[in-house]
């Protein structure tokens, strides 16, 4: 009698555990993904403030202070948005993180 009752309740219990598990790892697997974004975009604005420097002496030398304005301007817009890129991804980390303790805890 008590190991039908196992049979029964035992099936019944494993799937949810076993989709919160899942659930679990595919989350971990969001926050790796954004951790990546975050290091990539940091990346990017470190370029880029690269090439506004590289585009500035080239102006600077060539005298062609009009276009190195115009690329300066397209680097500092990429690099703002590359800044928003990498402060929304620590947003994300921050809930992710967050989701994660409530499942664990459910």
């Amino acid at each position: 009698m008590v190991g039908r009752i196992v049979r029964q309740t035992v099936p019944h219990e494993t799937p949810p555990r076993s989709a919160t598990n899942d659930a679990v790892a595919a989350i971990g697997n969001i926050g790796t993904t954004i951790d990546e974004i975050s290091q990539l975009s940091g990346g990017i604005a470190a370029a880029l403030e690269q090439q506004g420097a590289a585009t500035q002496e080239i102006s600077r030398i060539a005298g062609t202070s009009r276009a190195a304005s115009a690329a300066g301007g397209s680097a500092a817009e990429v690099l703002k948005a590359a800044e928003a890129l990498s402060l929304q991804s620590r947003a994300l980390t921050e809930q992710l993180g967050r989701l994660v303790d409530q499942v664990r805890a459910a």
